[in-house]
């Protein structure tokens, strides 16, 4: 952005959609031009800025240690909205929000108006959908949440929302053109957590190499009793067998390079670094046919 800061709470409730009224200057019909505003900007920081350590977390600190006192559980408090916040983000707590976790949270943000005001397809309600999507979390520590797995597996191309069931369509029943928006923006993700993916694995396997290599033991050097005792008829080539391939696994998961992304995946996830893709994506899918003027629709959609 212009002035280097990070909104840090992309949600909803903080997207106004203003209306702004332009006089012709011949004198003709004037016209509404709706715009766009981000709201709440008292928690914003600079981009240079490493280390969450606003106010705000300290705050968040302080509750984690009345739980672990109190044995009592609560949510791990963020600067983001839970329902909005990026993947990424939710894995790094003490980490601050950056531009692709901003970018992130506005796909977010798109998905769950979507679902709430479009006609879609959809194997699963618009509410549980919501539920299982936006507002689920993977308890790993008795203090820390994690995303849901649903929205884990989809930013990482695990799955992806028409497997899921979730295509949307317009009044007619034709694909709407924002199923292209959400498979474009889901392919830049996608590129980011298979880069973020390698690169942790990376750090794994560096940090194995350090460690004392491990030791399968041979099937010669096992004592058996009387009973135990391992003859030809009861399958000893078998058993070896058996032992050397866990052997070979064990060397081959402790000592293999995880497999580096391309070229082209670097430069894609790179392009989550700044705005200006993920604008481009919007606009050249707006000039295309099919946009309905009217296409929300209400009734049984969720309440958020």
């Amino acid at each position: 952005m212009k002035c280097d800061l990070i909104h840090g709470d992309i949600s909803v409730g903080n997207i106004l959609i203003l209306p702004v009224i332009c006089l012709s200057i011949e004198g003709g019909d004037s016209l509404i031009h709706f715009c766009g505003m981000l709201s709440d900007w008292e928690l914003a920081k600079g981009q240079k800025i490493l280390f969450t350590h606003q106010p705000e977390r300290m705050v968040s600190l302080l509750l984690c240690l009345l739980h672990n006192f109190f044995r009592r559980t609560i949510l791990n408090l963020s600067q983001a909205t839970w329902q909005f916040l990026s993947v990424y983000a939710s894995h790094h707590p003490t980490l601050p929000v950056t531009i692709p976790d901003e970018l992130e949270a506005f796909f977010h943000v798109l998905l769950y108006n979507s679902v709430r005001f479009l006609r879609h397809l959809n194997s699963l309600s618009a509410d549980v959908f919501v539920r299982r999507y936006f507002d689920a979390y993977e308890q790993v520590e008795e203090d820390r949440m994690l995303c849901s797995e649903l929205r884990s597996n989809i930013l990482h191309g695990r799955t992806d929302l028409q497997y899921c069931g979730l295509i949307f369509t317009c009044s007619n029943g034709a694909f709407h053109p924002i199923n292209h928006v959400f498979r474009r923006l889901l392919d830049l993700f996608n590129y980011r957590y298979a880069v973020e993916t390698y690169n942790r694995q990376y750090a794994r396997w560096k940090a194995r190499q350090a460690l004392p290599r491990p030791v399968t033991p041979d099937i010669h050097d096992m004592e058996f009793g009387a009973s135990d005792s391992v003859s030809n008829d009861d399958g000893e080539e078998e058993i070896l067998d058996f032992i050397r391939s866990i052997a070979k696994k064990v060397d081959r998961e402790w000592y293999a390079l995880p497999e580096k992304p391309s070229a082209e995946v670097y430069r894609y996830a790179g392009y989550c670094r700044s705005y200006k893709l993920f604008r481009r994506i919007i606009k050249d899918q707006l000039r295309l046919p099919g946009w309905e003027s009217d296409d929300r629709i209400g009734g049984d959609r969720p309440k958020h």
